[in-house]
């Protein structure tokens, strides 16, 4: 279940840099204990760079993920919640092995932080242990 977000909300933390939206990010998924993600075909939707980089985007909220998905161009895509116990234990380790990164709290102005699975992990961690 997400949080109640307000417009001003939304807006304001769109605005944020992204290292500012990163630090959100971690913050409100330690403290709701999910994350939203997207998906096609009951699979994560693995995007891609102009240099063919992979990766697979997520956001704390699942209004700021609509924000950025109807900018997106992207046709068909389902918007899901993970708990972020198995973010950390499972995704996040698949995907680096398969060499996919994450890009954290991307908006339509924005690509937002980029970063290998293992790194998002040890940031997840960090926030959950100081108690978000």
């Amino acid at each position: 279940m997400s949080y109640d977000l307000s417009a001003k909300e939304l807006q304001n933390t769109l605005a944020l840099p992204a290292e500012e939206r990163l630090a959100h990010f971690l913050d409100k998924a330690a403290q709701t204990g999910e994350l939203w993600t997207l998906a096609q075909d009951e699979a994560l939707l693995v995007l891609g760079t102009d240099e063919h980089e992979q990766f697979v985007a997520v956001w704390p909220h699942p209004d700021y993920a609509l924000r950025w998905f109807e900018d997106s161009g992207i046709e068909e895509a389902d918007l899901v919640s993970m708990g972020i116990a198995d973010w950390i234990s499972d995704t996040l380790s698949e995907l680096q092995e398969a060499g996919i990164d994450v890009q954290v709290f991307a908006t339509p102005d924005d690509e937002g932080t980029t970063l290998p699975g293992e790194k998002l992990a040890e940031l997840l961690r960090d926030r959950l242990a100081q108690g978000a």
